[in-house]
């Protein structure tokens, strides 16, 4: 699926979720805890190439189950930015207080 978010168009099929995102010490805080208090056990995916870097919080339709709780680079994530001249400092410049963090382990801590 393609998003065209110069359009305003989103198909909102989880193409853009990895499974390292770059989040801030409040945010892994937050998502541990809505972990905790849904009792939420990580999504697996069958990928082409046998390895599973999809976020373990989309579910079977690869829509998110933390939607309204998302970290803020899931908030402003932009399919047309990777294509766009400055996508490298536009990213950085969003996550300067951010450290990479996967988030299958998220589950384990």
């Amino acid at each position: 699926m393609v998003c065209n978010l110069k359009n305003g168009s989103c198909s909102k099929c989880g193409g853009c979720c990895s499974n390292i995102l770059p989040l801030t010490d409040n945010e892994k805080n937050k998502i541990k805890k809505i972990i905790k208090k849904r009792k939420l056990k990580p999504s697996y995916h069958i990928p082409l190439n046998g390895f599973d870097m999809t976020c373990p919080m989309l579910d079977s339709n690869s829509r998110c189950r933390i939607y309204e709780d998302r970290p803020n680079i899931c908030r402003v994530y932009r399919c047309d930015k990777s294509i766009e001249q400055g996508a490298v400092e536009f990213y950085r410049s969003l996550t300067a207080k951010a450290k990479p963090v996967i988030m299958r382990d998220l589950f384990n801590e």
